[in-house]
């Protein structure tokens, strides 16, 4: 497989959690780091300075062919700052999915309260065997990514969301020698 993932088998479906940090082309997004404490992982960013940034890309297989609802897991950031009970669904943050070249109808990281959670991004009919997905910046204005979840049953997916599964095995791990190691040189 080319990307890092965990799958949630039951009798009554098949579920795949595909950890976005873990795709094999990032493109313009970025792996930040900012909210560990807070969720468990890193999660991709779209820091594009109001220019959308290139689509982050990977595979992943699929045992069983059929229809799966597709969740992501992503934040709001700018909820606090807009106007009491209104946000803009096409305002900071907002991106896209696209599964085998197909955009997905719903816009995502605009929903919640400022709170990572998961929101449902559509339904899909997947193919056994290699399937891809992009994660499509709208605005280039910090769209955040942490987790795509493909599920055949709802039921499933939820076992799968709750667990959240971090577990991940890293495939291009290095041992290098250096004299002067930065740790957490970033933005902040």
């Amino acid at each position: 497989l080319t990307c890092a993932l965990s799958a949630y088998g039951a009798a009554s479906g098949e579920t795949i959690v595909l950890e976005c940090e873990q795709f094999r082309n990032l493109g313009g997004w970025s792996i930040d780091s900012q909210f560990i404490d807070e969720m468990g992982s890193s999660y991709l960013l779209a820091h594009g300075l109001g220019h959308p940034v290139a689509d982050a890309t990977t595979t992943f297989e699929v045992k069983k062919a059929g229809r799966y609802n597709v969740y992501v897991r992503t934040k709001n950031w700018v909820y606090k700052w807009l106007p009491q009970g209104r946000g803009k669904a096409d305002g900071a943050g907002a991106f896209k999915l696209s599964v085998n070249g197909v955009k997905l109808s719903n816009l995502l990281g605009w929903q919640g309260k400022g709170e990572w959670l998961w929101v449902k991004a559509d339904d899909v009919t997947l193919k056994a065997g290699v399937n891809t997905v992009a994660i499509c910046d709208v605005n280039g204005f910090d769209g955040r990514c942490d987790a795509i979840c493909f599920s055949t049953d709802i039921a499933t997916a939820s076992d799968a969301i709750r667990q959240n599964n971090r577990t991940i095995e890293q495939s291009n791990n290095q041992t290098i020698s250096k004299d002067l190691v930065v740790v957490g040189g970033g933005i902040a």
